[in-house]
């Protein structure tokens, strides 16, 4: 009788040591979702904020495709020499990297 309740122990304690250890290893794995979406959101925030300045009045703007430089807003079309959207940043973000 005491070798079962020792057995039982033994398997109990086993079983309250690995629900510790998942427990502890599922926190970790919430803790970088978190941590992820927080720096996606961020990265968000940044990119929208960059959006709103190039359609700015008067805002220098640079086309990197092409290198020319002209005044915001930016046109419909994107850079007034090679049409490009997507290569269209400020001046100011230019020259900072």
């Amino acid at each position: 009788m005491g070798l079962v309740i020792g057995d039982l122990f033994i398997v109990i304690l086993a079983i309250a040591v690995l629900g510790a250890i998942i427990y502890k290893i599922s926190t970790a794995n919430d803790s970088k979702a978190v941590k992820f979406q927080q720096q996606l959101q961020a990265e968000e925030q940044r990119m929208l904020e960059r959006e709103a300045k190039i359609y700015e009045k008067d805002i220098p703007l640079i086309c990197i495709g092409c290198e020319t430089k002209f005044k915001g807003p930016m046109p419909e079309t994107g850079c007034p020499h090679c049409h490009s959207l997507t290569l269209v940043i400020t001046e100011e973000e230019f020259l900072s990297k």
